[in-house]
């Protein structure tokens, strides 16, 4: 929360992407948001952060929709070609809550979706630079 009030620099990184949304919702909506990892019976609205559907851990390469902004920008600068999308490296076993999902669009949220289509990368574009992913981009 601080490094977006301030108009810090911010790159979130899976738990960073966790803590970053939900400060987004606690901000925007959902007071006591927070994440099934650390709050194992917390039930949607709260849960902002829950278990995938499936109940997996998904693990390995996936292909990312990276949202329509300077993230896409950034990796089609990196690759010299248009980024749309990219193939990234996951490990994790949660997903942000599809209920919330709407309403920090309505806030200026621009999302990026995983091969099931759940939220899986956002941007402020109204920030300097707040980006944030839940897969680990280090290769």
């Amino acid at each position: 929360r601080f490094s977006r009030v301030e108009g810090l620099p911010f790159l979130g990184i899976c738990w960073g992407f966790q803590a970053a949304v939900i400060a987004l919702a606690r901000d925007f909506g959902y007071p006591c948001a927070c994440s099934q990892e650390v709050e194992e019976d917390a039930m949607p609205p709260h849960a902002i952060v829950v278990k995938r559907r499936d109940g997996i851990l998904r693990k390995g390469a996936s292909k990312v929709r990276l949202p329509e902004g300077r993230m896409q920008a950034l990796y089609a600068e990196s690759s010299k070609s248009v980024a749309e999308s990219s193939v990234e490296r996951y490990r994790n076993r949660f997903e942000v809550w599809p209920g919330v999902k709407e309403q920090l669009q309505e806030h200026g949220v621009l999302f990026g979706f995983g091969p099931d289509n759940e939220v899986d990368a956002f941007e402020l574009p109204t920030h300097p630079f707040y980006m944030d992913v839940q897969y680990h981009p280090e290769f």
